[in-house]
């Protein structure tokens, strides 16, 4: 059981979990680990400062999505085209960060009133 949420270059933005109120009440108490998804893109930025990026076709969407686990793990995953990119293609998702913390605000709120729905 897990929280994602993934940001596209378009900057499309999707969060999904699981729609079960106990699993969601085992997630809750990790949720302040969404708040970490916007540092983690501007880090990649930075470590990928000046650095060119492959040519990839400008139809492709690249994204990336970060992951909260119901044990606090977390995970990022990284999809194509941004795999392959430099830091141009990484900036393309700065223009959408404050849209990615309403989102996180929008995903944290969902986990809680499912998880408030849990038989105590």
């Amino acid at each position: 059981m897990s929280v994602f949420i993934i940001l596209h270059t378009s900057g499309e933005l999707s969060y999904g979990s699981s729609v079960h109120a106990e699993e969601c009440k085992r997630l809750a108490p990790h949720l302040y680990l969404l708040d970490l998804f916007p540092e983690i893109i501007t880090q990649e930025i930075e470590k990928r400062n000046g650095l060119p990026g492959k040519s990839v076709s400008p139809k492709k969407d690249g994204s990336i999505m970060f992951e909260v686990a119901e044990d606090g793990e977390t995970y990022t995953k990284i999809f194509s085209p941004l795999l392959a990119e430099g830091e141009a293609e990484w900036r393309k998702l700065l223009p959408h960060l404050e849209r990615l913390k309403k989102c996180i605000e929008t995903a944290k709120e969902y986990v809680r009133t499912t998880a408030a729905r849990s038989r105590s």
